[in-house]
């Protein structure tokens, strides 16, 4: 598929990159592709050429690249980094394509830099003090909390599988979903906090097809990848601001949106003394690495307890 198309060989970054979002396209990730897109529109705009010949990318280059995105366009460390890692994928494919030698991939001695963000998540307390907010029944304001109380039991799942969420994944102990983000498949035994939860929207007979959180609309499944994407960003935004306004009510002092949900449940598993590889496994990690953020933040709040002693 790799032929001179206008004077442009087949080892050109920009063209390969081309067919490498549609073939993301065509699977159907929105998300990824458009991320992807915006990410190597930037790069065309930086190098003011409409072709970019593999061997052009060198580790200079992407030095000279990285200051531009920090100097004149002002992206934060973890903005380029993620950048960074798209062009890496991008450049990793043509490799095992064989249009890249693999010692000639710059990402070998070039490292891609983030800072650590800090991670907000709800102590028991505040979960408590969320859980037990007076809200009407019906309302969206009801419904963002208790889908934020939820994932903080059930493995922390993500705002777009907890969307998804149908009376089909659910078997009465167990939620079992293919994540969205990950494609990876997990299993939930759902704690009695969480299954009194899932009481609120049970009906007589659960529709297996109906969602359990009513928040996306019913014919959700009929729409194309594109306003899926659309669809879940929009109710994502909803919920975030919802949920800021339901933190101030319960009193709760820290700015979160529906991630911290996630978490919340990480620490929370490992302050309970759940094994790491477990935790790993039930937030649906690709390695463990992933999961030793929240073993650290663990590991900072016991070093704080033993402050005592200097008092």
């Amino acid at each position: 598929s790799f032929q001179t198309v206008k004077g442009k060989s087949k080892y050109d970054f920009f063209q390969f990159s081309d067919e490498y979002l549609a073939r993301i396209e065509s699977k159907g990730k929105v998300g990824t592709y458009r991320r992807a897109k915006y990410t190597l529109e930037k790069l065309k705009t930086y190098h003011n050429s409409q072709s970019l010949p593999f061997k052009e990318i060198t580790v200079s280059y992407l030095k000279n690249y990285e200051q531009y995105l920090a100097d004149i366009l002002g992206n934060q460390p973890n903005t380029i980094h993620s950048n960074f890692k798209i062009i890496r994928t991008v450049l990793n494919s043509a490799v095992n394509e064989d249009l890249m030698l693999r010692d000639k991939n710059p990402f070998y001695k070039f490292k891609i830099k983030s800072t650590p963000t800090t991670k907000a998540f709800l102590t028991e307390k505040e979960i408590e003090a969320m859980d037990q907010l007076k809200l009407e029944k019906g309302t969206n304001l009801f419904d963002h909390r208790n889908m934020y109380v939820f994932a903080t039991y059930a493995g922390g799942l993500r705002i777009s599988d907890m969307l998804n969420l149908k009376w089909s994944n659910f078997d009465g102990t167990h939620i079992t979903v293919a994540t969205l983000k990950t494609g990876s498949t997990v299993s939930i035994k759902v704690p009695s906090r969480a299954l009194e939860i899932l009481g609120l929207y049970s009906t007589e007979k659960n529709n297996p097809k109906h969602f359990i959180f009513p928040v996306l609309q019913k014919d959700f499944d009929k729409l194309t990848p594109n306003a899926k994407h659309l669809a879940i960003a929009s109710a994502t935004a909803l919920i975030n601001k919802n949920l800021k306004t339901i933190a101030k009510r319960a009193k709760i002092e820290k700015s979160i949106s529906f991630h911290t949900s996630r978490h919340t449940f990480g620490t929370r598993a490992l302050r309970k003394g759940m094994r790491i590889e477990y935790v790993s496994k039930l937030m649906g990690h690709s390695t463990i690495k992933e999961t030793q953020i929240y073993a650290k933040i663990v590991n900072e709040e016991l070093d704080k307890a033993m402050d005592i002693f200097d008092e």
